[in-house]
């Protein structure tokens, strides 16, 4: 059962990488070679839905819309394919990494 409370210590979310990384081959290094641009805001949604977290609650742990999770997860899989991109392509792209 995951806690999806707003997150807002730099501490949880340095906890949060350690053992994403950790759990999944170094994700976040694998993440970024493919997106070297990612912002702070579009990592942690990274990091979350490799949790397996849905887009509704990203949004109350990072304290944003739900329309902003699914913006971001736009411009998230664009960076990557540099096209157009729906959620699917984004759950496709997390799950590979």
């Amino acid at each position: 059962n995951i806690n999806i409370s707003p997150i807002s210590q730099p501490v949880f979310w340095v906890s949060i990488q350690e053992n994403l990384d950790y759990l999944f081959s170094d994700f976040t290094k694998r993440l970024l070679e493919k997106c070297p641009d990612l912002s702070e805001t579009e990592q942690q949604i990274c990091w979350l839905s490799k949790l397996n977290i849905q887009p509704s609650g990203i949004a109350r742990i990072l304290k944003l819309s739900r329309q902003a999770i699914t913006n971001a997860r736009s411009r998230i899989i664009k960076k990557a394919t540099f096209k157009e991109g729906r959620s699917i392509s984004f759950d496709h792209f997390i799950e590979k990494i």
